[in-house]
């Protein structure tokens, strides 16, 4: 959980999906406050995904993902 404050900011983040699907190796990418950013982090650690496959074989992945920060108070109006 973090701070209302950091409603409608955007954490760019970059990082490895492995081959068992668990993210690792993170980069923030975005011009971002620390405590957002390990925040994220965190909760993305937290993620597991499918992983990519290459002639089917799983294959780690880099990964791009932009997490935008929602105020819960806000959801459904926009």
């Amino acid at each position: 959980s973090v701070s209302p404050d950091y409603a409608g900011s955007t954490v760019q983040l970059e990082f490895i999906v492995d081959v068992t699907g668990k993210p690792a190796h993170f980069s923030v990418k975005s011009d971002t406050d620390v405590t957002l950013a390990a925040a994220v982090t965190d909760a993305v650690k937290q993620w597991r995904f499918s992983p990519a496959m290459s002639h089917g074989v799983a294959v780690a992945t880099k990964v791009s993902l932009p997490i935008r920060i929602v105020d819960d108070s806000l959801a459904g109006t926009r």
